[in-house]
């Protein structure tokens, strides 16, 4: 539990996620996955970088405008 805390509250034991595992949740992910693409990188090669699933990578370039 290194990079969470644990905090009581009323009998409830809830934790507090201060670092994530996983690249998808942050918030500038999307900007570089559009970013990354528009400089000629291969989905392959995103998804390897950023950590991310290719799935998250296809969803993004298809909802972005800037890739249009």
């Amino acid at each position: 539990m290194s990079d969470l805390s644990v905090f009581g509250a009323l009998n409830a034991v809830k934790l507090l996620e201060l670092e994530y595992a996983y690249e998808a949740p942050k918030s500038d992910t999307k900007e570089k996955i559009v970013d990354m693409a528009l400089n000629g990188s291969d989905i392959r090669d995103t998804v390897q970088t950023l950590k991310v699933g290719i799935i998250m990578v296809i969803q993004t370039l298809k909802n972005s405008n800037r890739y249009r």
